[in-house]
């Protein structure tokens, strides 16, 4: 008999076993006695079979045993009577009716588990969405110890505590991710159709919906990235950055300036010879402001640095370089000659 491959299920349903349990026979008193000071190592399974057969056996006294066990044969053999079974038969009886009661019991404790799981596995998860409004930032710690450091007019939707094989978010905007190293379970930050991939690093991510294209800037680590439902793929080294663009779904790879993609962490505004849209969308994701452009100037290229400035002081700034003028209207500023 393998008894070294047994587990507390097994043991709680085998006759001798029982018998040792019942202290109801000698032989198998001695032998399992002599059998677990061998085998040391199968002691917590021995123990929980014995809780398992205390659970279901020591709530009646001997005598109660016996009867329902004389119950148990006569449902069995028909017309026979507890008087006329003989004593040999009952304890034979007994040993297959506790066998046959411990391994009902196990299916139903299986059962139980099974149930228990799958509820927990069919928990509808908790998610939470925290938006920033213009000119606002926050730190986000993630359940599983990620860091999000949240931009301006950005949105980041994520689950209260991750739950199954991957970390998912969803972002609207920019971030800047820190994330905990666990490499079971891939951190996935999904930006429209582009999902990027990660299992500990660092990067920035900047998907505004009124800016053409999703940058992914690598600080450290590695990323991989895909498009929904395109075979394209790419995968990102330090100091390595992702273009992607929706419209002509195309995932290209290039390099950034660290210092200038990080700089709106600190409040700092940045351009590198940024057209108007692009200005106009920077400065409407920072200050909730709307920049029109009836200058008839179209080649921009405008670089510059702002630090903690308001945005009329950009403007002021820009228009000076430009040898432009402006007017503000409530939270519509127009670029004029």
């Amino acid at each position: 008999m393998q008894y070294n491959s047994y587990e507390a299920a097994d043991f709680a349903a085998d006759e001798s076993f029982v018998a040792y349990f019942l202290k109801k026979n000698a032989d198998a008193v001695a032998f399992w006695q002599h059998w677990l000071a061998a085998h040391p190592e199968k002691s917590n399974e021995v123990k929980a079979a014995e809780r398992l057969l205390t659970q279901l056996y020591l709530r009646l006294d001997e005598a109660e045993i016996e009867m329902e066990v004389a119950k148990f044969d006569e449902f069995l053999k028909g017309p026979a009577t507890i008087d006329t079974v003989p004593i040999q038969r009952k304890i034979f009886s007994s040993f297959n009716y506790l066998k046959i009661v411990a391994a009902a019991a196990v299916v139903i404790l299986v059962a139980l588990l099974s149930i228990t799981t799958y509820q927990q596995r069919n928990v509808t998860p908790i998610y939470i969405t925290k938006r920033n409004t213009f000119g606002h930032k926050s730190i986000i710690v993630l359940s599983d110890g990620s860091k999000v450091t949240l931009n301006s007019n950005s949105t980041l939707t994520f689950q209260k505590n991750f739950e199954g094989e991957t970390r998912s978010v969803e972002l609207i905007g920019e971030a800047f991710f820190e994330v905990a190293h666990q490499p079971d379970k891939p951190f996935i930050v999904k930006t429209g159709k582009l999902f990027t991939k990660v299992l500990g690093t660092k990067f920035d991510v900047c998907a505004y919906p009124n800016l053409s294209t999703i940058k992914v800037s690598l600080l450290q680590g590695s990323v991989a990235l895909n498009i929904d439902g395109s075979n394209k793929k790419l995968k990102l080294k330090p100091a390595q950055m992702a273009v992607f663009n929706p419209k002509a779904n195309s995932l290209l790879q290039t390099t950034f300036d660290t210092s200038a993609a990080l700089a709106w962490q600190k409040g700092t505004v940045t351009f590198n010879n940024s057209a108007f849209d692009e200005i106009a969308a920077q400065l409407y994701n920072a200050y909730g402001i709307t920049l029109v452009n009836k200058s008839g100037e179209q080649q921009w290229n405008y670089t510059g640095s702002f630090q903690k400035a308001n945005y009329i002081d950009i403007v002021k700034s820009i228009c000076f370089a430009k040898g432009l003028n402006y007017q503000l209207t409530q939270k519509t500023i127009t670029i004029i000659k």
